[in-house]
């Protein structure tokens, strides 16, 4: 039986271990579901010769469902566990960091037609995220057989059975800006497993197509220059060249004089010792 429609948040039962197919099915006021520290499963998988529903979902058809936290016990995601649903940010806490410290199954559908789902979040015990994962906004329209791309389609089944630093080769191998730089957003800013290399290369990404910064930023349009510009600072990895190669893409693009003059007073502060021939290419 599905859970009532409710605009409060839930919180279940300690001793609950499994939630069946549908208990939330179709939800359309209920804010928020905190989950119990000892449930291992949601829904059910189906044998290969089952003919299954897509509303057999745990969460399908909740759309008010926006962000959602499994906890440390779960191990199985069953069959359309998210069909339909609002779920944007999905956080799964465990004890490892690269690798799962547990098998955790989950079905091929568990996440058919989770379009709004953007960030996967990878958090220890005590809750805190030490690695993210960003997915394209238009995830919905990649082929499933589509030889280079198919397996962005699979990121989130993926993200709990392989180690994070295999997402960060998938975003070089099957580059999209919607995905890749995305990606660079969710990995600069929780790096577990993130080399030193692949830092380098996510930054160089961002500098490169900051022109296209409303593609991928997660913020309005008007506001993608400036907060791309503010993130890049924080990551500590921009160099003198990369400075000035924004504000090149600033003037280009007309950009508000604010940003501009924000831009030049961070090349002067952080490169104040900068002679300006650092730019040139010198054999």
């Amino acid at each position: 039986m599905a859970i009532r429609p409710s605009s409060c948040p839930i919180t279940l039962p300690d001793a609950i271990s499994a939630l069946p197919a549908g208990v939330f099915g179709d939800c359309s006021r209920l804010t928020s579901v905190h989950l119990p520290e000892q449930l291992q499963a949601l829904g059910y998988l189906p044998r290969p010769t089952d003919q299954v529903m897509p509303d057999v979902g745990t969460f399908a058809g909740y759309h008010a469902l926006k962000q959602l936290t499994l906890p440390p016990q779960l191990k199985m995601l069953g069959a359309h566990s998210f069909n339909s649903s609002g779920l944007a940010t999905l956080t799964a806490r465990d004890a490892g960091c690269e690798n799962w410290s547990r098998t955790v199954t989950v079905a091929v559908s568990a996440f058919d037609h989770t379009a709004a789902l953007l960030w996967l979040e990878k958090a220890d015990v005590s809750g805190h995220v030490v690695a993210r994962l960003g997915l394209p906004v238009a995830r919905d329209k990649i082929l499933a057989g589509d030889a280079k791309f198919g397996a962005i389609l699979r990121v989130p089944v993926l993200f709990f059975t392989h180690p994070i630093p295999y997402f960060d080769q998938l975003a070089r191998d099957a580059f999209r800006l919607d995905f890749s730089a995305r990606m660079a957003l969710a990995r600069l800013e929780a790096s577990a497993g993130l080399s030193p290399a692949d830092r380098q290369w996510y930054c160089a990404v961002l500098v490169q197509y900051f022109d296209r910064a409303p593609q991928f930023m997660p913020c309005p349009p008007q506001q993608a220059y400036a907060e791309l510009f503010r993130f890049l600072c924080r990551t500590d990895l921009l160099t003198a060249s990369d400075v000035s190669t924004l504000l090149r893409m600033a003037g280009a693009l007309a950009l508000p004089a604010e940003l501009i003059s924000e831009m030049m007073e961070v090349r002067t502060r952080r490169f104040e010792t900068i002679t300006g021939f650092e730019d040139l290419e010198l054999d």
